[in-house]
């Protein structure tokens, strides 16, 4: 996931797995997003985030990404795309 798309970078992401919010890691090298734009502004654009195991199991899941902006006091939301473990 990059959020190249909205811009810029922010210090803090969240997943939020079946309604649970996990905090990401934001500020992850994405040196294939820099390429793609052109520009070293993206170089950093990349979020991650791990959860316990067990947290995806069988069945399908809904899972959003949110981008906390104006201090935390509101966010950017993905689109919510679900996830199907077999």
């Amino acid at each position: 996931m990059s959020l190249a798309g909205i811009g810029y970078c922010t210090p803090t992401a969240d997943f939020v797995i079946d309604g649970r919010i996990y905090r990401a890691a934001t500020r992850v090298l994405r040196g294939d997003v820099a390429h793609s734009y052109g520009s070293h502004n993206y170089f950093r654009c990349g979020v991650t985030t791990t959860f316990p195991a067990g947290t995806l199991t069988l069945g399908s899941h809904d899972v959003e990404v949110r981008v906390l902006v104006d201090g935390g006091r509101s966010y950017l939301t993905s689109r919510r795309f679900r996830v199907v473990m077999v």
